[in-house]
């Protein structure tokens, strides 16, 4: 058995780093953004950041190891990487276990109880949906949904309603996901909500991006950022392609994201943080240095 550094770093780190190649797996920008606005801390924020990168890792890596063998019939994946992983499956699955127990780890030292369990109770979720649920329509669009928002529950202050919103934009990540894999699910007899239930998904869809808009109004009461959710869902019914329309929801998701923390947090206390924290001064070379360098 054949194993050395640079495949367990390749085994560790590409369930996410191809993930982010094809565009998805960008929710840990969520979590660095949230926990910056809460704590206005940048070192406390970046191992916030780098938690959530690590947590995605293990838990995409148990995805990619529950669909290794259906995965050699998708041409959405990274072939040499499938190969590797079925040939080195007991490799992999132990490269996994690590991350899961650093990640539960780094936690327990991070977090208070409730960030921990909620950590737990995430991993709990994410076997159930790689290994029972996948491929049970509409329960694969809610389960996604609630891994979603337990991820964003892992940030210093937990706001509950920032969650459901990130639960639903989840779930319509997952629907634009599924869409693009329809005919690979159906060859291999994988039967989604888009497999079976094709024009259903689209109205869920439509619904769930209307009910986070309404959340968001309920949050900020600023009806502009709250109808802009007008724009996605009336492109959702043109004929352009999915991965350009999964592009646009996603500019929205990250746009309302920062609003809404923005709102919550207020933006002048990012700035009064910088202010603090470099101590700097407008005519000292070296405190502008250290701004730009934080900006």
């Amino acid at each position: 058995m054949n194993v050395n550094l640079s495949k367990i770093f390749r085994f560790a780190v590409n369930p996410l780093w191809l993930r982010w190649k094809l565009g998805e797996g960008g929710i840990w920008l969520f979590n660095l953004l949230h926990a910056y606005f809460a704590t206005c801390d940048i070192k406390l924020s970046l191992a916030i950041g780098l938690h959530s990168i690590i947590t995605l890792c293990a838990l995409y890596g148990y995805n990619d190891y529950a669909d290794r063998l259906r995965d050699r019939h998708n041409p959405k994946k990274f072939q040499p990487f499938v190969e590797e992983i079925n040939n080195n499956d007991q490799i992999f699955l132990t490269v996994i276990i690590a991350l899961t127990g650093l990640s539960i780890t780094y936690a327990w030292i991070l977090f208070e109880y409730k960030q921990f369990l909620g950590l737990i109770l995430l991993y709990v979720v994410n076997y159930c949906y790689s290994s029972y649920f996948k491929s049970i329509p509409v329960i694969d669009i809610i389960i996604v949904g609630i891994w979603g928002g337990l991820i964003t529950i892992l940030v210093p202050k937990i706001n509950y309603l920032m969650c459901f919103i990130a639960s639903a934009m989840t779930s319509i990540a997952h629907i634009h996901q599924i869409q693009h894999d329809v005919e690979y699910d159906r060859k291999t007899n994988v039967i989604t909500s888009a497999v079976k239930l094709s024009g259903f998904t689209v109205l869920i869809k439509n619904i769930l991006g209307l009910c986070t808009g309404f959340l968001i109004w309920q949050y900020t009461r600023n009806y502009f950022i709250s109808l802009i959710i007008i724009i996605p869902t009336f492109i959702g019914f043109s004929s352009l392609s999915i991965q350009t329309k999964w592009y646009i929801w996603r500019i929205y998701f990250l746009v309302s994201w920062i609003y809404l923390l923005i709102h919550f947090y207020g933006a002048k206390i990012i700035l009064q943080s910088l202010y603090s924290y470099y101590s700097f001064s407008f005519y000292s070379p070296t405190g502008m240095f250290r701004l730009l360098w934080a900006l």
